[in-house]
């Protein structure tokens, strides 16, 4: 009789990705490096899938370490291919840490690399394990807080390399200046380009309404 397949190992991964050039929004402010944290789950027969989450370069190492001390220790052993109930142990497991933060971000990766391992073994795409069909989807290119002058030719060569929506982050000034720099990349980009703008968690309720129904004339894809 075949012993059943369990989970042999989990090797998590901390990675500092430094960035071309830095980013900036109106919350986080600069930054200069993403974090990658990896998870890579080996079964019994020797199969394999890796996960992964990332952060805007604060808190990789407590990510990191959730899955390392944590959740690895506590599902070493079980059946790989009971992904749903293994999700449903951790979150119970971990939840008086926090339902959120480390802890999702942790899960997400170990839960990504449970479904891969699974595509791999059954030759199929996960999108087909979760009962989706694979199909084109529209892309967007993503800045950050971009000066129109220094940051023209970037913004020209997205449209020039086919995309068809670019998104800006803003709020780092006030209205005004919030119109003026949405004008400006609009300019640029021309009117057939679909055009986003991301505050991140950065406006109350009722200056995020003010803001947006004066952005309106841009025609805004979303905010």
């Amino acid at each position: 009789m075949t012993a059943p397949t369990t989970i042999d190992t989990i090797r998590t991964d901390h990675y500092l990705v430094p960035l071309p050039v830095p980013l900036e929004d109106s919350m986080h402010g600069k930054m200069t490096h993403f974090e990658v944290v990896t998870a890579t789950v080996t079964d019994s027969d020797g199969a394999s899938g890796t996960g992964y989450t990332y952060t805007c370069g604060i808190n990789g190492g407590a990510v990191a370490d959730t899955l390392r001390r944590e959740m690895a220790p506590h599902i070493l052993g079980r059946d790989p291919g009971l992904i749903e109930a293994i999700w449903k142990d951790l979150w119970w497991h971990c939840h008086y840490g926090g339902r959120g933060g480390p802890t999702v971000l942790a899960l997400s990766a170990l839960d990504m690399a449970l479904w891969d391992m699974q595509g791999r073994v059954l030759g199929r795409g996960v999108v087909e394990l979760l009962g989706g069909q694979a199909v084109p989807v529209p892309a967007y290119d993503s800045f950050g807080v971009v000066d129109p002058v220094a940051d023209g030719d970037a913004l020209r060569g997205s449209v020039e390399q086919g995309f068809g929506a670019i998104k800006i982050k803003i709020g780092v000034g006030d209205l005004t200046w919030d119109l003026t720099n949405v004008a400006a990349v609009r300019a640029i980009i021309g009117p057939d380009v679909r055009l986003m703008v991301d505050y991140n968690q950065s406006l109350s309720a009722p200056e995020a309404i003010r803001r947006i129904e004066a952005l309106a004339r841009f025609d805004l894809a979303w905010v």
